[in-house]
C-alpha cells in the first residue's frame, strides 16, 4: 500500500501529437467524464478500480483519491503519477470483487477498460461492489469498449464470434492460457448497472484505434471526417455510443 498527500498537473485524454479536431474530441471526452462526477462538499471522494500510470484524478474536483490496481505494479505506477497531488491519495492492490471498504464510503467509483479483464461473473461482482461502496446520489462510472461498434466492423465480427455458443467455445480453446478479455455489450452493461440506479450511456470515442492511427487531418476530406465525428459525439452522444468504439456508463446510485 502506498499513501501520499500530493498530485499532478494532468490532462487525461489529450494527445498533443493528434490533429486539432481530434484534440478537441479528446477534450470533449475529458469534459464528459468530469461532468459525470457528482458534486461533493470538500471535493469528490473518488475510488478508481484498475488504476495505473493513467490514473483518473481531476485535481480541481477530487478531494481524496483511492486507487486499486489489478497488480501492485499498477498501483505503484498510479502512486508515482499522482505524487504531486495536493489532496490525500492512497494506492493498493487487492481483489476487486471484495473491496475492503464500508458501504457508502465514496462519492464515486470509476473504472476504465478494466472490467473486460475479468469474466462475466466477476464483472457482475465488481460492479456490485462498486455500487455498495458508493453513497446514494453518488455515481458508478465505467468506461469500456463497445464490442458491437458499427464503425469498427473487425471488432464487431470478432466479438460476435466470441459470444456465439459454438464458435466462442472453439475460440476459447484456441486461446487457452491467454489473458481474459471479455468486453460486454452495451445492453449487458446497462442491465448490470441498472440494478443499482438510473444509467446514462454516452460515447467516449467513436473512432477506432485504426482510424486514429491511419486517418490524419492533413487533407480536407480527412478533416471533414473528423469534424463529422466530433459533431456526432457532441450533439448525439447516445447515438454515437452505439456506433463507436468506446463508451462510458454512469449509474446514479439510489
Amino acid at each position: 500500500m502506498t499513501t501520499s498527500t500530493k498530485a499532478p498537473e494532468a490532462t487525461f485524454y489529450r494527445d498533443p501529437d493528434r490533429g486539432r479536431v481530434e484534440q478537441e474530441l479528446d477534450g470533449l471526452h475529458e469534459r464528459r467524464l468530469r461532468d459525470l462526477l457528482p458534486a461533493a462538499t470538500g471535493g469528490v471522494k473518488l475510488l478508481e478500480l484498475g488504476c495505473d500510470a493513467g490514473a483518473f484524478a481531476p485535481r480541481d474536483l477530487v478531494g481524496s483519491y483511492v486507487g486499486i490496481g489489478v497488480t501492485q505494479t499498477d498501483a505503484d505506477a498510479a502512486a508515482k503519477a499522482l505524487k504531486e497531488w495536493p489532496c490525500p491519495i492512497q494506492t493498493l492492490s487487492t481483489d476487486l470483487r471484495r473491496l475492503p471498504y464500508r458501504n457508502d464510503s465514496f462519492d464515486a467509483a470509476f473504472s476504465s477498460y478494466t472490467l473486460a479483464r475479468f469474466d462475466a461473473v466477476a464483472q457482475g461482482r465488481i460492479i456490485a461492489e462498486m455500487a455498495r461502496v458508493v453513497r446514494p446520489g453518488g455515481r458508478v462510472i465505467v468506461v469500456t469498449e463497445n464490442p458491437r461498434a458499427v464503425l469498427a466492423p473487425r471488432t464487431f465480427v470478432k466479438r460476435a464470434l466470441a459470444d456465439a455458443p459454438v464458435a466462442g467455445k472453439a475460440l476459447k480453446r484456441l486461446r487457452s492460457g491467454g489473458d481474459v478479455y471479455e468486453p460486454r455489450s452495451i445492453r449487458c452493461m446497462r442491465r448490470e448497472l441498472s440494478a443499482f440506479g438510473d444509467v446514462t450511456t454516452l460515447s467516449l470515442g467513436m473512432p477506432s484505434e485504426a482510424m486514429r492511427d491511419n486517418l490524419d487531418e492533413q487533407s480536407r476530406a480527412n478533416r471533414a471526417v473528423w469534424s463529422t465525428v466530433y459533431r456526432l459525439e457532441r450533439h448525439l452522444p447516445r447515438v454515437a455510443a452505439r456506433l463507436g468504439s468506446y463508451v462510458v456508463h454512469a449509474a446514479l446510485i439510489r
